[in-house]
């Protein structure tokens, strides 16, 4: 503990109080870091000086003693008392309800000192600070503690924050530290030097650190209790129970708060902040807003927070273009001490603004409208070329304020975009994928209509098929596949090497290629119409690294979900509302009523199947119809087909694939407005091929009030019959 005499100590607590409780502080025209600076200056209006008096001295237990001080009453305001206490011990306990009981013994001896004004309290001080200094300090007796105990009315321009930064100066070091607290609704804050524990701003129990002195704020008045000389220990939890129950004195709440910080000290006795900032010249006006979230709450512990109320940016568009004034004001117009918005759940949110653009140089209002900006941090606004056109924009942060902090700049709410539009001359409302779209289509020379065709054509396909596994690719991140002996017709141009590099992804399989026994066994000379026959080869699909973890059952199945996009179970049709937004994966998992790979003998007549349905049920509608066949590695076969369908105003792409395990079957289709792309029907494989069937039945069966769509009008009633769903969406 640091040892601190009687003097120094008293002429610290109460000097600092003085000295930063003095000056009226005037903000209105004051930068913020002007405004900040801790202020010392001292002018004191006392009354007429009279010779101080000394009580006389008072005995009481320990058990007394706390009541005794709280309850002292003195004809001055102006009073500290020297308690020596003998013979000290102290016990905690928990009652019923779960609060600490605190058991005090030993006896106290109270000499009182009291003043007619606070300049006769602070030459006394200082006094006994010289004589301090010039060796006349008490000496420390063994087994006994000699504590301090003061009190005064504040002044009227009493700023916490300013006590607070002094306090820090003079008193706070790196292991025993300043805190400020608030409790009772913002009623009682109190500082304390203590042990270095928790960090402002979260929710604070006096009981966790150690405590050299207290001083408790309430109803105008100071109350301190400071330790002046001991023999204990200096982490002795005894010593730190006195102080727990010197604060109890002055209610419950008292031992336990609300961490302040700098900005909550500043909005306890504020009630509005002018701040300038000259580089990017922007003003600000905040008022003090009252969370009600924390007022209504049942500990009520702080709710004052900074709030803004009217923001003006001048920003230059460009080097050479025209400087504008923004001008924000909060549209919920109130008076300044009756500013109450609700912090939804203790997350900061936003407010309306008005927003007025204007041109500083002619005055002419170029745009009005209302935008969204965090009602708590002034600062969200930033001027950058998002779109790279030379041009300024605008994005507005939206911050999260979390247990009582200062709101800061979080991921948990995107940011909101506003890009300057020259041929408008205003700013718009843009989403994130159009500022990357307008970004893009600048540094292209495009305009942002081609420039979203070129994107929606190059678009990635994450889970493209690779005909090759690369050398250094770890083979548990890669789905495998097996595609089963097939024919090719060979084409005007192709040769064995071009062949074995469709199939194969290298030329250097071309000897795995069976040729008919008719044909010339030059390997150079192939003709067209000649076939191929083209053995069985593994293909892979690599295994989303930014799995959600999809839809499993323990014992029963698994599947994946791939991110961008919407996965719907399926129950009884597939929908086509909304196809523009995004792309659509439906999936159903059921128990298997089709035995295992059931499909693999039949596949020729299923195929037959599906192209009678595409024919008679839609006809002239289906175009471009693919079926794909697979073996999965340590899994069940995986079937599938995929076309186009005319709905007379557009065109839809849809795939479906389908696997038959032991106890268990899935379902997958995509669906989505026909784009130049592989990336619906590569997600919609990859789906279906992360199906793992463990062998316990899903316990779902086919069937019931609601069978599948279609299922009258195919051969296959467990499966969607897509043409029908289709047919009856759009047909005519």
């Amino acid at each position: 503990m640091k040892k601190t005499n009687y003097g120094i100590l008293i002429a610290l607590i109460c000097g600092t109080i003085f000295a930063a409780c003095s000056r009226q502080e005037d903000n209105s025209s004051e930068s913020y870091e002007q405004m900040s600076a801790p202020t010392f200056e001292l002018h004191m209006e006392g009354t007429e000086t009279a010779e101080s008096a000394d009580g006389s001295t008072y005995k009481c237990s320990m058990k007394e003693l706390n009541p005794y001080l709280c309850e002292f009453e003195s004809d001055s305001p102006y009073f500290y008392a020297d308690i020596l206490v003998t013979g000290f011990s102290a016990e905690s306990s928990y009652g019923n309800d779960f609060n600490m009981l605190v058991s005090l013994s030993g006896d106290a001896e109270v000499t009182w000192h009291y003043f007619d004004s606070r300049e006769q309290m602070e030459d006394a001080l200082d006094e006994r600070n010289e004589n301090t200094a010039n060796g006349e300090a008490d000496e420390e007796t063994n087994g006994e503690i000699q504590l301090v105990y003061y009190s005064f009315p504040l002044p009227e321009d009493f700023h916490a924050l300013n006590c607070y930064r002094t306090m820090e100066e003079r008193l706070g070091t790196e292991e025993w530290e300043i805190r400020a607290v608030s409790t009772d609704n913002g009623n009682i804050y109190y500082f304390s030097q203590e042990t270095n524990g928790q960090g402002s701003g979260y929710l604070y129990s006096s009981d966790s650190n150690l405590t050299v002195q207290n001083l408790v704020i309430k109803n105008g008045y100071a109350y301190g209790l400071a330790l002046k000389q001991t023999s204990f220990s200096a982490a002795s939890k005894e010593l730190d129970l006195l102080f727990y129950r010197f604060r109890g004195n002055f209610g419950r709440d008292t031992f336990y708060g609300w961490g302040l910080n700098e900005e909550r000290l500043y909005w306890i006795d504020h009630e509005e902040r002018f701040i300038e900032e000259e580089s990017s010249a922007r003003r600000f006006v905040e008022v003090r807003g009252i969370d009600t979230s924390w007022e209504q709450s049942r500990e009520q512990l702080m709710r004052y927070f900074g709030m803004m109320k009217d923001a003006v940016y001048e920003v230059p568009l460009s080097d050479d273009g025209p400087v504008l004034e923004l001008h924000f004001s909060l549209v919920q117009e109130i008076s300044v001490p009756d500013y109450r918005i609700f912090l939804l759940n203790g997350f900061c949110m936003d407010e309306e603004y008005n927003m007025t653009v204007t041109d500083k140089e002619t005055g002419q209002i170029l745009q009005e409208g209302i935008v969204k900006l965090s009602i708590e941090l002034p600062d969200t606004i930033h001027f950058v070329d998002l779109n790279g056109d030379g041009l300024k924009d605008m994005r507005i942060d939206s911050p999260v304020h979390i247990s009582g902090a200062r709101a800061k700049t979080d991921k948990w709410t995107p940011p909101k975009y506003m890009l300057w539009n020259p041929t408008a001359g205003q700013f718009e409302k843009k989403t994130e994928k159009e500022v990357q779209n307008s970004l893009l289509a600048n540094r292209n020379g495009l305009t942002e209509e081609e420039q979203a065709e070129k994107t929606l054509r190059e678009r990635r396909d994450f889970f493209v098929l690779l005909k090759q596994l690369p050398s250094w690719a770890n083979s548990d991140k890669y789905i495998e596949l097996t595609v089963e002996v097939e024919e090719y017709v060979v084409q005007p141009g192709d040769t064995l090497w071009s062949i074995s590099e469709n199939f194969f992804g290298s030329g250097l399989y071309w000897t795995m290629l069976q040729r008919e026994k008719n044909t010339s066994k030059d390997p150079d000379l192939l003709l067209p119409g000649e076939v191929i026959h083209i053995p069985e080869r593994p293909l892979y699909i690599r295994r989303d690294p930014y799995s959600r973890g999809g839809l499993s059952s323990p014992g029963r199945y698994q599947i994946e979900y791939p991110d961008g996009f919407g996965h719907y179970e399926l129950t009884n049709d597939v929908s086509y509302y909304g196809l523009a937004k995004e792309n659509k994966l439906y999936y159903t998992i059921l128990a298997n009523e089709m035995e295992e790979n059931s499909l693999t003998s039949d596949w020729e007549a299923f195929q037959a199947e599906v192209i009678r349905c595409s024919e008679e049920i839609c006809p002239a509608r289906v175009s471009n119809l693919q079926f794909e066949k697979y073996k999965v590695k340590d899994g069940c076969d995986m079937y599938g087909y995929s076309f186009e369908y005319d709905t007379g105003d557009y065109s839809i792409e849809l795939t479906c694939f389908i696997r038959l395990g032991k106890t268990n079957m899935v379902e997958v289709i995509g669906v989505r407005k026909k784009e130049p792309n592989t990336v619906l029907l590569n997600t919609t494989r990859y789906v279906a091929a992360s199906f793992i069937d463990y062998g316990e039945p899903s316990n779902i069966s086919i069937g019931g009030d609601e069978p599948n769509v279609g299922a009258d009008d195919w051969a296959y009633p467990h499966l969607h019959n897509l043409f029908r769903s289709l047919q009856n969406r759009f047909g005519k």
